[in-house]
C-alpha cells in the first residue's frame, strides 16, 4: 500500500515580518525598495540570503521570506505555507511562478531546485505563490474557446486518449490549447495517469510538451514518477527522467519515487538503479524514521539493497525503535537480503531500544532461517568496497535555462510554447 501519513521537516531560517497586502505586481519606489534587499553582494557564498518578496493571489496577501540562496524551491514553499493565516486547498500543487522580467517569460520554479538557479540578482526577488496552471506563450489567447476546450465531455475524452495511448489525439487538443494540469473524477492527473500505463512514452512527451507540469500531482499528492516508480514501469521511468522530472519529488508526506519503488515484494531493481543514478535522496524517512533501505528488506528486495549500499545507503540506519534493517530482516524472515547485508559489513551487534540484537530478534520471531545466516556468518567473509564507483547523472546535469520544454516543443511544432 502507499504510505498515508507522516510529518515534515521544515527548514529552520526565519521569516520575516508580514508586508501589507497590495497588488501582484509591486510598481515605482516599491521596485526600487525591493531591489535593495535583493540577494547578499557575495552570491557564491553558500550561506548568501536572498530576501524573498511573496504575493499570494488567493489570500490577497503579501510576504517576505528570508531564504537562503541553496534552500530548494520546495522547502521555500513549505516554509511559506506554515506562515499562511489560511490553509490553501491542494497545496501541493501550489508553485512559486516567477512572473515575466527582463525579456524572460514567465515560468514555475522546479521545486527540486535551489532557489540560486534563479536569476533574482538581475531583476526584483518577487514570486507569487499560485495554483499551478499551463503558462501559455501567445500573442492572442481566445478565453473563450479555451473554456469551451475545458468542458467536462472534453476532459473525458482526452483522459480516454490517454488511457488508449493515443498520442496523436493527445497532441490534438493540447495544440488546440487544452491545460493538461487537472484532476478527473477519481483524482488523476493527465500526468499520472499515463505515467501508469506501460510502454507510453509517446502520451507522456506530448503531455509534457503540451504544458504538463512534471511535479503536478494526483488527489493523493504523488507525481507522475511517484506512480511509474511505484509500479515498476521502467519505460515510463526512464523517459520521465528523459523529460526532466526529478527523482526527489516529494509527496504531501515527503516520500520519494525512490521509496514508493521499495514498497511491493514484486518491484524492479532496474527502476531504482535509473533512480539512484539520477542521484535520488537516500536518506528520505517515513514517520517512522524508516529509509528505503528498511522498506527493502522488508519486502525482500536483495538485489535493491545492492543498488541502495552501491549509491551510499547507511548499512548500520535505525528506526524509531532501533532497528537496523537487518533487524527488518529478522522480523520478515528475509535471510537472502540478511545474507547481503552481512557480506557487505552491517555490525549485527547493534542493539535496538529494546537492548535485542537482529539474532536475538530472529529467535523471538521463530525465524530460524534469519537466525542461521547471523549465527554461521564469518566477519571476515565481507566486501564493503565495491570494483567500481556510481556513474555520473545523465539528465540531472543539464542547466536550468537550457529549457527542455523548447527542446521538445521544436520537435514536435506544438504552436503554444511553455517555459
Amino acid at each position: 500500500m502507499i504510505p498515508s501519513s507522516s510529518h515534515y521537516g521544515v527548514p529552520n531560517n526565519a521569516g520575516c515580518s508580514n508586508l501589507s497586502t497590495g497588488s501582484s505586481s509591486p510598481q515605482g519606489s516599491d521596485i526600487l525598495s525591493l531591489r535593495s534587499m535583493a540577494v547578499d553582494e557575495d552570491i557564491t557564498n553558500p550561506n548568501a540570503l536572498i530576501n524573498l518578496q511573496v504575493f499570494v493571489p488567493e489570500l490577497q496577501i503579501q510576504k517576505c521570506l528570508t531564504v537562503c540562496l541553496d534552500d530548494l524551491v520546495w522547502d521555500i514553499k513549505r516554509k511559506l505555507f506554515e506562515s499562511l493565516p489560511h490553509t490553501l486547498p491542494q497545496s501541493f500543487n501550489f508553485g512559486l511562478f516567477l512572473p515575466p522580467c527582463d525579456g524572460r517569460a514567465g515560468k514555475f520554479l522546479l521545486e527540486d531546485r535551489p532557489i540560486r538557479d534563479y536569476p533574482f540578482h538581475d531583476c526584483v526577488p518577487y514570486v507569487e505563490l499560485k495554483f499551478k496552471k499551463r503558462v501559455y506563450k501567445m500573442l492572442k489567447l481566445d478565453e473563450k474557446s479555451l473554456k469551451h476546450l475545458h468542458s467536462k465531455s472534453n476532459i473525458k475524452k482526452f483522459m480516454d486518449y490517454i488511457s488508449n495511448r493515443n498520442a496523436e489525439k493527445v497532441e490534438k487538443m493540447c495544440s488546440q490549447g487544452l491545460d493538461p494540469n487537472f484532476h478527473d473524477s477519481q483524482g488523476d492527473t493527465p500526468l499520472t495517469l499515463a505515467s501508469g500505463i506501460p510502454n507510453n512514452r509517446d502520451v507522456l512527451v506530448q503531455l509534457v510538451g503540451g504544458g504538463a507540469h512534471l511535479d503536478f500531482r494526483n488527489s493523493e499528492g504523488q507525481t507522475g514518477m511517484h506512480k511509474a516508480a511505484f509500479l515498476s514501469i521502467t519505460d515510463n521511468v526512464k523517459t520521465l527522467l528523459e523529460l526532466g522530472a526529478s527523482p526527489n519529488y516529494k509527496d504531501p508526506i515527503g516520500l520519494t519515487p525512490l521509496y514508493y519503488n521499495m514498497l511491493t515484494a514484486d518491484s524492479s531493481p532496474e527502476v531504482a538503479e535509473m533512480l539512484l543514478s539520477e542521484a535520488a535522496d537516500l536518506t528520505i524517512r517515513d514517520m517512522h524514521a524508516n529509509e528505503a533501505l528498511h522498506q527493502a528488506c522488508k519486502n525482500g528486495l536483495a538485489k535493491h539493497i545492492e543498488h541502495l549500499l552501491y549509491y551510499g545507503g547507511n548499512i548500520n540506519v535505525q528506526n524509531v525503535n532501533g532497528n537496523t534493517p537487518l533487524h527488518v530482516c529478522a522480523v520478515n524472515n528475509r535471510p537472502e537480503c540478511a545474507r547481503v547485508l552481512l557480506f557487505r559489513g552491517c555490525d549485527y551487534k547493534i542493539t535496538n531500544k529494546q537492548g535485542q540484537t537482529a539474532l536475538h530478534v530472529a529467535h523471538i520471531v521463530n525465524n530460524l532461517a534469519v537466525a542461521e545466516v547471523i549465527q554461521s556468518h564469518n566477519p571476515q567473509n565481507t566486501a564493503t568496497d565495491y570494483l567500481t564507483t556510481p556513474r555520473p547523472s545523465t539528465y540531472a546535469s543539464r542547466q536550468i535555462e537550457g529549457n527542455i520544454m523548447d527542446f521538445l516543443i521544436s520537435l514536435f511544432a506544438c504552436p503554444l510554447r511553455r517555459e
